[in-house]
C-alpha cells in the first residue's frame, strides 16, 4: 500500500492554477486519488462565494492563491462487483479498508502539518558593532 504522487499544471482547465495527485496504489495497481491539493489565483472571498457548497476543503490564503484540498467520496468502481453493481469486500475488503482509513485519518493528519511561510521581510540587516569597534570621531 502506498501512495504515488502526480502533480500537474491545469491552468488549462481554467479553474486551477496547479492539482497534485496523490493516487492510491495497492499490490502494484494503481486506482484513484486518496488526496488532492488543489491551488486556486483568487481571493479566499471569491472562493468561499463559488466553492463553499463542494466537497472542497478550505486551507490557507497566501501570497494571493487558496489552497485547498479533495478527497474521494466513494471508494473507485474497480472495487465494485460488476454482478451486484455493490463493493466485493470479499475481493477487495482489505484494499477498502486501507483506502478509507488513509481517507479518513491520514489526510486530516497530513494536510494539519501544512504550513506556509510567510514573506522574509526585505529590509536588510544592520550589523551589530560594539562602542569598542567603532572609530573614534
Amino acid at each position: 500500500m502506498e501512495a504515488l504522487c502526480h502533480g500537474e499544471n491545469a491552468a488549462q482547465e481554467g479553474e486551477t492554477e496547479s492539482e497534485y495527485h496523490f493516487r492510491f496504489k495497492f499490490k502494484g495497481k494503481v486506482y484513484d486519488d486518496i488526496f488532492t491539493p488543489l491551488v486556486y489565483r483568487m481571493t479566499r472571498q471569491e472562493w468561499e462565494r463559488d466553492y463553499a457548497d463542494s466537497p472542497l476543503v478550505y486551507l490557507a490564503e497566501h501570497e494571493g492563491r487558496v489552497f485547498a484540498y479533495l478527497t474521494p467520496e466513494e471508494p473507485p468502481e474497480a472495487f465494485l462487483d460488476k454482478k451486484t453493481g455493490d463493493y466485493d469486500y470479499k475481493r477487495f475488503g482489505t484494499a477498502i479498508g486501507s483506502l478509507k482509513r488513509m481517507v479518513n485519518r491520514d489526510v486530516p493528519r497530513i494536510v494539519t502539518t501544512l504550513r506556509f511561510h510567510r514573506k522574509s521581510i526585505s529590509r536588510r540587516p544592520a550589523p551589530y558593532r560594539s562602542r569598542k569597534v567603532r572609530g573614534r570621531r
